[in-house]
């Protein structure tokens, strides 16, 4: 088990330095936020190994994060994604981030 906030503050750096390529590189970002999320659902128990919400989990938490995902697929198949888009799914993304390492705690 980590120290307490370790994890935090991990995770704040890794976003730290995401961030600065929302303006010059928001589709290579937004692959790159999304599994940051994912990761940040699993350790918060919204999501499990699969990558599947949990039961009872926060729709709130998991709207920004399946609206990413679709994105994120479309991205892979190389469909055509509006980068205005791509910028509201990052700044939903920042929000979900903020609420994460805010409002929720580590599971015991």
């Amino acid at each position: 088990m980590q120290e307490p906030g370790l994890d935090r503050h991990e995770w704040e750096s890794e976003w730290a330095s995401l961030e600065q390529d929302f303006t010059d590189e928001p589709a290579g970002s937004l692959r790159f936020v999304h599994e940051l999320i994912g990761r940040m659902l699993m350790e918060r128990g919204v999501l499990d190994d699969s990558l599947v919400a949990n039961e009872g989990a926060d729709p709130d938490l998991l709207r920004p994060y399946e609206a990413g995902a679709e994105l994120v697929q479309k991205l892979d198949d190389e469909a055509d994604v509006d980068e205005a888009d791509i910028r509201d799914a990052l700044e939903n993304f920042r929000e979900l981030f903020q609420t994460l390492v805010s409002e929720r705690r580590r599971p015991d």
